[in-house]
């Protein structure tokens, strides 16, 4: 049975299941959590960004731990570049995050990544709100996104400005639009023209409750893996 949002709702009631698991165990056992030197090690050295409370990643080889800015960072995510983090933020493992030449990836608030998601900023700066949900397989490049946005499996996004509230659907890609505050796209579909964005419809309150949610359960993820 699809949720309100299109979702598998299987999918998502695996994720609350492991929330449940990671309540009754009292202790987290993670595998494959551990400071590595190599690809994990960039996520652990951190020093401060002037502004906003964000976090700039060090592109350095230091074991100093997952945990950078109250946010935690798989250590089997890959970072090249500038990447900063704000707080309370969970990245999942095989994630990307690659800032080209004088560009900067920058996470919000409580963002969180699911496993493979590309984060790109090759041509300009990939700077993200709070409260961001980027589900699995999703490819994010060279965008400007604003709070309490949702991006689904293995959407994809380019040279866009996302505005706050929206919501990307599972295999939807978008380039080259602005997307207006709490709209909605259809899963599937792939919008070039400025005229079709302004077209989608807006997000609804099961929309939004959906992304609560979603956001609720990685702010347990975070909670617990901070905790190890």
């Amino acid at each position: 049975m699809a949720m309100s949002c299109g979702c598998d709702e299987f999918r998502w009631r695996r994720m609350l299941n492991r929330r449940r698991l990671f309540t009754a165990a009292g202790g987290l056992a993670v595998v494959g959590v551990s400071s590595r030197a190599g690809r994990s090690a960039r996520a652990q050295d951190a020093s401060p960004v002037a502004g906003d409370g964000r976090v700039l990643i060090v592109d350095a080889l230091t074991a100093q731990g997952p945990v950078v800015n109250d946010s935690y960072i798989s250590p089997l995510v890959e970072i090249y570049g500038d990447v900063a983090v704000g707080r309370r933020c969970f990245v999942a493992s095989n994630t990307i995050l690659f800032a080209g030449e004088g560009t900067l990836v920058s996470l919000g608030d409580e963002n969180n990544c699911q496993d493979n998601v590309y984060l790109l900023g090759e041509e300009t700066d990939l700077v993200f709100g709070d409260m961001v949900s980027i589900a699995h397989q999703a490819v994010i490049e060279d965008s400007v996104v604003g709070d309490f946005t949702f991006f689904g499996f293995r959407s994809r996004t380019r040279n866009c400005e996302v505005g706050e509230g929206s919501m990307i659907m599972h295999n939807t890609t978008v380039e080259g639009v602005v997307i207006p505050p709490n709209r909605i796209t259809p899963m599937g579909v792939v919008i070039t023209e400025q005229a079709d964005a302004d077209a989608l419809p807006e997000v609804t309150e099961a929309n939004d409750e959906f992304k609560r949610d979603v956001q609720s359960v990685n702010l347990a993820f975070v909670e617990g893996y901070t905790a190890l």
